[in-house]
């Protein structure tokens, strides 16, 4: 479990997705690089086509420590690219903080990484969705 997620700056909803889900920090950390490449390839779809290349970076089978280092700074950079990186900062900046306080003693298998990454960006496509149908929704 998280040590003390009221000193982490993310909004309420994703605290209380931690709480109920009992993550561990590592798990939180993957989490919230899942719900930023969600952000990207967001972005991504909106900008050039129906795809999203961002999760051309993720490999399905694993990813050990090293291969998680460098998929975050190509998060970074995407952020920058597609100057969505002063929405994401918050949660960049707690993403960062709780990878690299746990990093030397990782625990999670290569497959376990990719699922908790999957895991959040799937938080966030489902969020991105919900929002688009509400906004429909008060427009008729």
């Amino acid at each position: 479990m998280i040590e003390s997620l009221d000193n982490l700056n993310l909004n309420e909803e994703i605290k209380n997705y931690f709480k109920e889900m009992d993550f561990s920090e590592e798990e939180a950390a993957l989490f919230l690089l899942g719900y930023l490449i969600g952000e990207i390839g967001s972005k991504q779809r909106t900008d050039t086509s129906e795809k999203k290349p961002i999760l051309e970076k993720i490999n399905y089978q694993g990813m050990d420590s090293i291969r998680l280092m460098i998929l975050v700074n190509d998060v970074f950079e995407k952020l920058n690219q597609y100057k969505i990186r002063q929405y994401n900062e918050s949660i960049f900046s707690v993403m960062k903080f709780l990878f690299d306080k746990n990093i030397k003693g990782w625990k999670l298998s290569d497959l376990e990484n990719v699922y908790y990454i999957l895991s959040g960006y799937a938080f966030n496509t489902y969020k991105t969705i919900t929002s688009k149908k509400l906004k429909e929704v008060s427009n008729e």
